[in-house]
């Protein structure tokens, strides 16, 4: 009986290390995220943009539908010039009308987005940018995904 006590000591001090040492591991963690690395820089009309997944998973389900999230870093100066932007991924550009899904927000220094996603990436996917400025002129652009 005593040897029994003994070990369940033992187990319930380790589980206590545990418990003080993982909170240490999580601040480190959050403290360095490791991310992506940036993909080409492109022009988009007048403008440039740089973006960045945030992870390398697949594609998210959130409210009935696949997302995808990515930053966006836009020349020195462009975001004021921006009206509105929006992020997709597919075989084609796809604008959302109904639904404001993929459209960037953030900062003037660097933005995100939720872009819509299909549920399997293919090689023919694409990241499509579309930017419209002031004068509502839209300009495209599309980088290659890999699956």
């Amino acid at each position: 009986m005593k040897s029994r006590q003994a070990w369940l000591q033992r187990q319930l001090l380790r589980l206590s290390v545990v418990f003080l040492i993982a909170p240490v591991w999580f601040l480190y963690q959050s403290m360095n995220p490791v991310f992506p690395d940036a993909w080409s820089e492109k022009p988009v009309g007048p403008f440039t943009a740089v973006p960045t997944p945030a992870d390398s998973h697949a594609p998210y389900y959130y409210d009935g539908k696949h997302y995808k999230d990515f930053s966006v870093r836009l020349c020195d100066g462009c975001a004021a010039q921006v009206r509105r932007a929006f992020l997709s991924i597919g075989t084609d550009a796809a604008i959302p009308e109904a639904e404001p899904t993929g459209i960037l927000h953030g900062s003037r220094f660097i933005l995100h987005a939720h872009a819509p996603a299909p549920q399997h990436i293919t090689e023919q996917d694409r990241l499509w940018l579309m930017i419209e400025d002031w004068q509502g002129k839209q300009y495209q652009q599309s980088w290659p995904l890999s699956p």
